[in-house]
């Protein structure tokens, strides 16, 4: 299991996730906490833990959280660290990291938990600037930047490429990830939406 972490300082996000052994990432709880500091987002991500009696291998965070704040002379990334959350910077190449998403989307190896409702609300409204006239000169099209923080803390994990567990002879029943997947599939998993009337979205 791992988490990625969006640290805004307006809606920092929080993504839960795993892999099964057939490489099916199941996005299980989320955290967006308007407002919230590092350390009350530290909190609620060991009550998350807790309530699932389990212990991330790895936390990924926005590159960005390891520059230093002009005030205060220190991080995100190392204020999460005294709150006892030890990251790893992520890859921010969002093309890339959308394509990869898109990937798992189409491959069916993507699962967002039906309790996982702002990871489903953001991925219907992520889409592309609208543009009315487009020439071969003109900047490569990015995402709308908006109300996209779960999504960025999703992006990260995926970018971070995680190992698929090896499959085992015997099985424990009904263990955490037995439970995270059933939430899942409440909602037949896949996270696709209509079309918006303002266009298509990125992840259609």
């Amino acid at each position: 299991m791992f988490a990625g972490i969006d640290p805004g300082i307006r809606n920092p996000a929080v993504v839960f996730a795993y892999l099964t052994e057939d490489d099916m990432m199941v996005v299980f709880e989320e955290l967006l906490l308007p407002e919230h500091t590092i350390r009350q987002v530290c909190d609620r991500m060991r009550v998350i833990q807790d309530q699932w009696n389990v212990q991330p291998k790895w936390y990924v965070i926005d590159p960005a959280a390891k520059n230093r704040n002009n005030q205060t002379g220190r991080s995100d990334q190392s204020e999460f660290a005294d709150n006892g959350i030890f990251t790893t910077p992520g890859q921010n190449a969002v093309g890339a990291g959308i394509n990869r998403v898109r990937e798992r989307l189409e491959a069916n190896r993507l699962m967002v938990s039906a309790n996982c409702q702002g990871v489903r609300d953001e991925f219907k409204r992520y889409r592309y600037v609208k543009q009315r006239t487009r020439v071969e000169a003109d900047p490569k099209q990015a995402p709308l930047k908006k109300d996209d923080h779960l999504l960025d803390a999703l992006r990260y994990v995926v970018m971070q490429r995680p190992l698929k567990p090896l499959k085992t002879a015997e099985k424990q029943s009904d263990t955490w990830k037995d439970r995270a997947l059933r939430q899942a599939l409440k909602r037949l998993g896949q996270p696709r939406v209509p079309a918006h009337d303002s266009g298509p979205g990125i992840f259609q």
